[in-house]
């Protein structure tokens, strides 16, 4: 089940998917603030297929709920 972590997202950080399968990659593009002051993280996401990372493009989520989804990668 997702959890929730208090931490702070890194641009070009790369980030795993909790529990997912296939594999999901997040790269972190940037953090950005809207204008009522919520954090949003933008980032590419990158999926294992087989012994191919096939990248599925931009993707933007609530930095609280990309904390949720994904773990730093080493």
């Amino acid at each position: 089940m997702p959890r929730e972590r208090n931490e702070a997202v890194t641009a070009g950080a790369k980030y795993s998917r909790i529990e997912a399968a296939p594999r999901q990659i997040a790269e972190v593009k940037r953090v950005l603030d809207d204008s009522a002051g919520v954090s949003h993280v933008q980032f590419n996401l990158f999926v294992e297929r087989g012994n191919t990372v096939v990248e599925e493009g931009p993707r933007t989520l609530a930095a609280t709920t990309f904390l949720k989804l994904y773990v730093k990668s080493d």
